[in-house]
């Protein structure tokens, strides 16, 4: 058990406290770099903890560990994150082939399951994770197939481009661009042997890149590579009913690759970036609520050159676009305001990371509200990490007390002895001591708290320990208890 202290102030009875999100991009020439995202969008540069090439990455569930596909070696990486810091738990081979290609990673939401996209060897890949985090007993999905060859320079072969999880949980999703097809198999915890999928025949030669669901699940977008097109599903229990083909590029543009596709938590707006052939852009696409269908709003430049990346913060208001090459001023992650009416977007800020980036992705969702009870005190129970609950209420507005935290294995215990002062002591100061808040005079009494964090009134110049009061030249406090 370890606990650390933090000094508020506390001046509303019910507190919002924001936790920080943290901000993951990769990059092929940098590795990982952490930011904090701030309210207004804009980033706070906290770190560069991995410099070995990364290209696509997925936080745990619990926020504790992050998984990023490792280029230079064609392995998975799991890592422990503390505070800014990245610690390697374990690097797992992708396959038997050296050069399978790690192209993508993804955690299934119980956070049991890691599955892995290995683009050169055409195979998708699961594995097992650990309750410390580590990767462990890998499992083939499928045996390679052959490519469609409706590209002779991109499908002379099979390539997996993305491995994801659907909406309910149920069911796996596997692209292979170099296939024209999607796979879907049931999900099952406790079988080793992955069930016979369903698929889905893209046309041919389209290279069917990535997938992203409506918030709901009852519809799937694909975005294809090859052809530049989005293909909308309707979706249920594993089986893809196409309804509509759109372009993501404008008409008799030619030499274009299609990135990355994200839906907007809301489910009204469907963004896709375009690369290549002096094209990089980001198709912003409106949703049709009665049916799915996209319609084309605009298209924003992403700021650099080749956006391979987009994510979209879970709050949905800004945009962050990962370009493979940095513009002229070396910036190649680039920040957009999303407008919650029409889905625009307007550019807000950029950053360098390098020169270039591949992915974005955030930590999880990690806000709480604490209500002040008629006690004056709460308990609550967060599966999260203590340095960023620290960092995060420190910086929350209108609170002042200690904050004492205890961490018992994966369970930490948050408790905040408060009170409601605002307003309560007009011309004096205020004590938030645990049977209520009590105004007092500074020059006269002054206000401390015991190791315990309880906070006392007590004579100046003499500190509180439990309901004591005394002096620190003759006493100690130990556990809420005065010892010589």
């Amino acid at each position: 058990m370890k606990s650390v202290a933090a000094l508020l102030l506390l001046c509303i009875q019910c507190i919002n406290i924001v936790c920080s999100r943290t901000v993951y991009v990769a990059s092929s020439n940098t590795g990982i770099w952490m930011y904090n995202q701030n309210e207004d969008g804009s980033l706070q540069y906290l770190s560069n903890p991995v410099r070995a090439a990364t290209n696509f990455l997925a936080a745990h569930p619990n926020g504790k560990y992050l998984y990023a596909t490792s280029t230079d070696n064609n392995t998975y990486t799991a890592y422990q994150v503390r505070g800014a810091s990245l610690t390697k738990l374990n690097d797992v081979p992708s396959s038997d082939n050296k050069g399978s290609g790690v192209a993508h990673v993804s955690i299934h939401p119980s956070g049991k399951m890691m599955f892995g996209a290995n683009y050169d060897e055409g195979s998708f890949v699961s594995f097992n994770i650990t309750d410390d985090g580590y990767l462990q007993q890998r499992i083939f999905f499928n045996v390679p197939g052959t490519g469609s060859k409706g590209n002779w320079n991109r499908q002379q072969g099979p390539h997996a481009h993305m491995i994801t999880t659907t909406p309910n949980h149920k069911y796996v999703v596997g692209l292979d661009l170099g296939a024209d097809r999607i796979w879907m198999w049931k999900y099952d915890p406790s079988s080793l042997t992955p069930s016979a999928p369903n698929q889905f025949i893209a046309p041919l030669g389209s290279g069917p890149r990535h997938i992203a669901f409506s918030p709901k699940g009852q519809y799937a977008y694909v975005v294809t590579e090859l052809g530049c097109t989005v293909m909308v599903f309707n979706y249920a229990e594993g089986v893809l009913q196409l309804v509509q083909t759109i372009s993501t590029v404008p008409s008799g543009t030619n030499g274009v690759l299609a990135g990355e596709i994200r839906v907007h938590p809301s489910g009204n707006f469907v963004y896709v970036s375009n690369r290549w052939s002096n094209t990089n852009n980001i198709a912003v696409f409106s949703v049709d609520p009665n049916n799915g269908n996209l319609r084309i709003v605009n298209w924003m430049a992403s700021g650099g050159t080749s956006p391979r990346g987009l994510n979209l913060c879970p709050s949905g208001k800004y945009l962050y676009a990962a370009n493979e090459y940095a513009d002229g001023n070396g910036n190649s992650l680039f920040v957009f305001r999303i407008d919650q009416n029409s889905g625009t977007l307007t550019l807000t800020n950029s950053y360098p990371n390098g020169g270039g980036c591949l992915d974005v992705e955030f930590s999880p969702e990690t806000i709480h509200d604490f209500i002040i009870n008629e006690s004056n005190n709460i308990i609550i129970d967060i599966i999260e990490s203590s340095d960023h609950i620290v960092n995060d209420i420190i910086a929350a507005d209108h609170i002042f007390h200690p904050l004492h935290i205890e961490i018992h294995d994966d369970l930490i215990f948050v408790e905040l002895f408060a009170s409601v002062c605002a307003g309560r002591c007009q011309g004096e100061s205020c004590c938030p001591t645990p049977s209520g808040p009590q105004c007092y005079q500074p020059s006269v009494y002054s206000c401390s708290a015991d190791d315990l964090g309880k906070y006392q009134l007590c004579p100046k110049g003499l500190s509180s320990c439990g309901s004591a009061c005394y002096s620190t030249s003759q006493y100690k406090c130990k556990n809420g208890f005065l010892t010589v």
